[in-house]
């Protein structure tokens, strides 16, 4: 679910987007119905929360993101 703007290309308009709270609600139902669960490693966390930030950040300004630039303008290996 999180990678959708990504594979579905073309601009991403965050000020439509209800992903963080499909995200949000998904995350809710997977958490309740476990009987235990295990913390991620801290290096999870943190690239986690730098990346939940920039895209609610991204929310709140109401950005319209190309994702097929963004993609483009990552370098090969």
């Amino acid at each position: 679910m999180a990678m959708q703007p990504l594979r579905a290309g073309g601009v991403l308009n965050l000020e439509q987007s209800d992903l963080a709270r499909r995200l949000r609600d998904d995350g809710m139902a997977l958490a309740a119905g476990r009987d235990f669960w295990v913390i991620p490693p801290v290096d999870t966390l943190f690239l986690q929360r730098k990346i939940g930030g920039m895209f609610l950040l991204a929310t709140r300004l109401r950005a319209q993101v190309d994702m097929d630039a963004v993609l483009r303008a990552i370098p090969p290996d």
